[in-house]
């Protein structure tokens, strides 16, 4: 820059109005400022009107030395936002601590769609290669997704309901540590689900159907190991789910 802010406030000190206003203008234009540059094009209009009248005479001088004060005024007004926009744009904002509520609330809501997304195409290629009857086809998917279809409705529900919030700083913050248990819990909960399963294809859970004379699987133990599953990890992703998005009475 040619000149600094405070060697304007000098300029206007000194009552060399012209100068300082054409020093003002070359400056806000520099860093962009469109609307300061507005406001110092007023202050040109005031100031050349202002000696207009000086010239002319015809104008009481309490009134112009008013004028010349209030101009110098709305110059130093000026400057004082120059500093103000210098000083934020040079000093790096501080990294807020955490994540935003807001964005920990998708990263959940689409854990929920992809683990179970993943657990759908998982067991419905089990049933297709053989390793599951349809009813076992069907047992399975109603132990594992009705409670999913609770949770993911109100994820989804807290996302349409804040479609039209555009918030570039998130004042609620999420512990890190929060995240990260989260995150863990959601990976042994869909681990568990996931090795239930695997084990229960290479036969690895005993069927008391297939034992019986008749020979026709009953996925009683299976049922029994996804519930548990359900039950001691499910309910941690239960507690998370409904914290964040249960709506408060």
């Amino acid at each position: 820059m040619d000149i600094t802010p405070t060697e304007i406030k000098q300029l206007i000190a000194e009552n060399n109005l012209k100068q300082a206003i054409i020093q003002l203008h070359s400056l806000t234009e520099q860093l962009g400022l469109a609307d300061l540059n507005n406001q110092i094009v007023i202050q040109s209009s005031r100031l050349q009107q202002y000696e207009k009248e000086k010239n002319l005479g015809s104008t009481d001088y309490s009134d112009l030395a008013r004028t010349r004060v209030n101009i110098s005024l709305a110059l130093l007004n000026l400057v004082d936002q120059i500093q103000k926009h210098t000083v934020d744009n040079s000093i790096p904002h501080k990294k807020l601590p955490g994540i935003s509520e807001r964005k920990f609330k998708k990263q959940i809501m689409w854990l929920l769609i992809a683990g179970k997304l993943s657990i759908f195409l998982f067991i419905f290629t089990i049933w297709q290669s053989g390793g599951l009857t349809f009813d076992g086809f069907l047992g399975t998917m109603g132990i594992v997704f009705p409670v999913f279809a609770t949770y993911l409705s109100l994820s989804y529900q807290e996302i349409l309901k804040n479609r039209h919030q555009h918030i570039s700083n998130d004042k609620l913050r999420v512990n890190r540590s929060v995240q990260v248990s989260s995150f863990l819990f959601f990976g042994v909960y869909y681990l568990g689900i996931f090795l239930v399963l695997y084990l229960n294809t290479i036969g690895a859970i005993p069927d008391p159907g297939k034992q019986n004379m008749q020979g026709i699987p009953s996925y009683k133990n299976l049922f029994a190991m996804l519930a548990l599953v359900e039950s001691f990890v499910g309910v941690y992703i239960g507690k998370i789910v409904f914290t964040l998005f249960k709506e408060k009475m």
